[in-house]
């Protein structure tokens, strides 16, 4: 009987331990499907992040032509600046000199 009992208590424990090792292969399922989802979020976040580097990138190059621009316009403004400046002054000249011919 006490043989019995033991075997009994063994089988139990047996079909304690299968159960265990099925919902360890379930719970190992689930966790390698979350691992799964996790790594397709973290390709999707890197190609995302790849795209918006390379968006970044162009939109330096771009930044970097209009500011070239805008310096070539700045080194024009100035050198029409100084034409004018020119000008007026030889319309002063041209003005005094007018003057000076019309008192003669």
């Amino acid at each position: 009987k006490g043989l019995k009992s033991h075997l009994d208590h063994m089988r139990h424990s047996n079909r304690l331990i299968t159960c265990d090792s099925e919902a360890s292969k379930v719970t190992q399922g689930a966790l390698a499907t979350q691992i799964a989802l996790k790594q397709s979020e973290a390709n999707v976040v890197l190609r995302d992040t790849s795209r918006c580097a390379k968006q970044a990138l162009a939109l330096e190059k771009q930044v970097d032509k209009k500011q070239k621009r805008i310096d070539a316009l700045q080194v024009d403004i100035h050198g029409a600046e100084l034409r004018n400046r020119s000008l007026q002054t030889t319309c002063v000249d041209a003005i005094a000199n007018i003057e000076e011919l019309a008192e003669q």
